[in-house]
């Protein structure tokens, strides 16, 4: 019995150290993935975003505490890296990822989260850097990783909005929780230092490697998979009918802009996850509403869902890279003048 107990144990330990030695070498080498299924892509991928990926947002040298906002960027230069990438943050004294001169007096301003905000892509190639240089225009990224429409429009509130010809706001599905949380309480609950600090430090531990941490965070999600299949509860309906409301609410009770002298762009970039498609038709369709505000019937509305290619994101990173950013920067310029763009 004891013979065979141990025959198990080591051949486990064999199979296991096979596996995570084969995710290993994916993660370090993502090209390889383009000539695996795509089931395959997914699984390391999921590994990537759920064990592996650095959370900008959670770095200690990327940011600083705001008792409004919880966190800007930290005002300094610093790198930020992934498996994909290593890029350079030059951030200015509202904590934000541009230079100082665009603080005064930009025409357009670009409200968003990692995307907008230019994860994994050099500061020039963002698509708010080639909306400046093809226009001529002074563009503000005024966008941060993780925030939702409520902290970008109390982030705007802080801007010098004196000269805003346009504010585009980049919208994603995972803005809903905070817009939620905001329309139901119409406040939104900031963490204190030290619930932050603990975050950071509870992270930290969890950055450095381990064996057979692939695996556990594989068995993780297969369990929360089963959990959800088993769940009675589907809220893919109510995500999808809601979403637009409680971003048209945020834009009406924060006060940010004189929004009636501002053009508003709002666009919606799919991640591999999440289909933006209900929300735009949704926000579509209530924006045509007499009880709206004519700001809000004039906003201006996009989704790319079918503008990208796979080559315009990273192959594990849910992400656009630089050729997504100027797919993203051609639609824009499109919609501000059609016949020059």
């Amino acid at each position: 019995m004891k013979k065979y107990l141990k025959i198990f144990v080591v051949s486990s330990l064999i199979v296991l150290a096979l596996y995570e030695g084969g995710i290993g070498f994916l993660l370090c080498n993502p090209n390889v993935l383009k000539h695996f299924p795509q089931a395959i892509l997914w699984h390391v991928r999921n590994i990537y975003l759920g064990a592996d990926r650095t959370i900008l947002q959670l770095l200690p040298q990327a940011i600083q505490y705001d008792d409004e906002l919880t966190y800007v960027l930290s005002p300094k230069k610093f790198i930020f890296s992934n498996r994909e990438f290593s890029t350079v943050f030059s951030v200015n004294s509202k904590g934000l990822r541009d230079d100082e001169a665009s603080l005064e007096r930009p025409e357009i301003i670009v409200l968003g989260d990692s995307v907008a905000m230019g994860w994994g892509v050099e500061q020039e190639a963002t698509f708010a850097q080639i909306i400046e240089k093809a226009t001529g225009h002074k563009v503000l990224n005024a966008a941060i990783a993780s925030y939702a429409t409520v902290r970008e429009l109390k982030m705007l509130n802080r801007l010098d909005t004196r000269n805003l010809k346009y504010l585009i706001i980049q919208y994603a599905g995972n803005d809903l929780e905070e817009n939620s949380v905001f329309f139901e309480k119409g406040t939104l609950p900031i963490k204190d230092r030290v619930a932050l600090e603990k975050i950071i430090k509870e992270y930290s531990k969890g950055l450095p490697y381990y064996f057979g941490k692939y695996t556990f965070c594989t068995l993780a999600r297969w369990f929360g998979f089963i959990k959800q299949i088993l769940s009675s509860k589907d809220k893919a309906q109510s995500i999808n009918s809601d979403a637009a409301e409680l971003f048209l609410n945020a834009l009406l009770k924060i006060p940010a802009a004189d929004f009636n002298r501002v053009q508003i762009i709002v666009l919606a970039v799919n991640d591999y996850l999440q289909d933006s498609r209900p929300f735009i038709e949704s926000l579509e369709n209530k924006k045509q509403s007499l009880k709206y505000p004519d700001f809000i019937q004039n906003l201006i509305t996009t989704n790319l869902s079918s503008g990208f290619e796979a080559e315009d994101g990273f192959i594990l990173d849910d992400h656009p890279n630089a050729k997504g950013h100027a797919v993203i920067a051609r639609e824009i310029l499109h919609l501000i003048d059609p016949k020059e763009y």
